[in-house]
């Protein structure tokens, strides 16, 4: 194993989860909530706040604000439960500047998937002493093999090279109390199924992409919780694999439709929904990428909801930028994510469910995220226009609280100028 077990033993001994509330209350009135799980709209709504929870929801006639606590007009606007990240890696560069800035967009929850192990050291830090973040699950080093191609940078994971020392790790993650194990491409089979076995055997999710050598069904059959990217998927479904390849270099791309191979592709989706996989494909926003692929990636994405696949968002930010280390502030965001699915067929309360109540039910915290309900975790985004209407709508955020803490407009202009400014290059450099 390339990494020693003091590297390790250096993470922070819990569960990483949100910072304490530090508002004593927040009052929303006269807004309209909608419901992910039902579509329903309630117009009219009072919303009180105290600490990290909704208190009461109600209408506004019979739900009366607290004297004292800062009060969002929420006349015209309409409320929706925190929107989800549920692939990004947040902690490789500069988390102090943008982590603000994903909740300052209605970003409310991250699922971290994998930024280093100092990385991830520093990024607790902040969050103790007190960042304005949103919550956060993590799954500190990536697990992956010898890398081929495009390296990881130096940190980012931990090189496995046997079985035994997955096992180990396993066992050592476990003890540091993670909220999951990530795996990488990379791993051998053997290697990936001792990790799978090790990992069900601590009752501890692991999550991913696919090992070298699995199947999308074999890593559904051995325990795999989430698969990310629609690339394990193109695989099990292309009518011939070869069309997936790029041209050779100098050569015409391809403009022939990607085939579907649909009776193996649906019994391959009829597999996950049997063994209860979850499937993040970061596909972005309408008209990224390549025609060709996006088009086949869309037609993916619609056979997997009709087969009631259960989709989660995810940007894979910084994505590319997480290499390079250039990346702009959230280029690509979660609502672009939903987006792109409503492109590929589902409708805005489908897309509006995938970013919002998914999450909660994948983490088994359906009982206190997902939905505005009295009791629940106080992670909503006040929205200036309807995203049933228009999916696009989830981007027009007014304010934010996030567990309990109030983002008002003027934050969030706030927050957000601070980082472009920080961006640019100093004056005469």
């Amino acid at each position: 194993m390339i990494v020693s077990a003091a590297v390790i033993a250096a993470l922070p001994s819990r569960a990483l989860a949100q910072r304490p509330a530090a508002s004593a209350g927040v009052a929303i009135e006269h807004v309209t909530v909608i419901d992910p799980a039902t579509g329903v709209r309630a117009v009219d709504q009072n919303v009180v706040v105290h600490g990290a929870r909704i208190m009461a929801v109600g209408p506004a006639a019979a739900v009366k604000s607290p004297a004292g606590v800062p009060v969002v007009d929420g006349r015209g606007k309409f409320l929706i439960p925190g929107i989800w990240d549920m692939h990004a890696h947040p902690f490789h560069n500069f988390p102090a500047r943008v982590l603000p800035v994903a909740v300052a967009r209605g970003i409310t929850g991250i699922r971290e998937m994998g930024s280093g192990i100092q990385n991830t050291i520093d990024g607790v830090k902040l969050i103790d002493e007190g960042l304005l973040v949103p919550r956060m699950i993590v799954a500190g080093p990536l697990l992956d093999g010898i890398p081929q191609g495009t390296a990881l940078p130096a940190g980012a994971g931990l090189t496995i090279l046997t079985p035994d020392e997955g096992r180990e790790v396993v066992n050592r993650l476990v003890a540091l109390r993670v909220n999951l194990i990530k795996v990488h491409n990379q791993l051998s089979r053997e290697t990936f199924l001792a990790i799978a076995e090790e990992a069900k055997r601590w009752h501890m999710p692991f999550d991913g992409h696919l090992a070298a050598g699995m199947t999308i069904v074999e890593a559904s059959d051995a325990g795999q919780r989430t698969i990310e990217h629609i690339g394990a998927l193109q695989q099990a479904c292309a009518k011939d694999p070869v069309a997936l390849r790029p041209p050779a270099r100098g050569a015409e791309p391809s403009t022939a439709p990607i085939e579907i191979d649909r009776a193996k592709c649906e019994e391959t989706l009829r597999h996950l929904v049997r063994n209860g996989t979850w499937l993040t494909p970061t596909i972005g926003g309408p008209g990224q990428g390549n025609p060709r692929a996006r088009a086949f990636n869309l037609a993916l994405v619609a056979m997997a909801a009709r087969a009631q696949v259960r989709l989660l968002p995810g940007t894979d930010w910084p994505g590319g930028g997480y290499w390079r280390g250039d990346y702009g502030t959230f280029e690509r965001s979660p609502q672009d994510d939903l987006a792109g699915m409503v492109e590929a067929g589902l409708s805005p309360l489908d897309a509006l469910r995938i970013g919002t109540l998914n999450p909660a039910i994948l983490l088994d915290m359906r009982d206190q995220l997902g939905q505005v309900k009295a009791g629940f975790l106080a992670d909503l985004v006040v929205l200036d226009a309807d995203p049933l209407l228009d999916i696009q709508n989830l981007k027009r955020v007014f304010a934010v609280v996030a567990n309990g803490r109030l983002v008002d407009a003027a934050m969030r202009q706030k927050v957000i100028a601070d980082e472009l400014a920080a961006r640019k290059p100093a004056a005469n450099q």
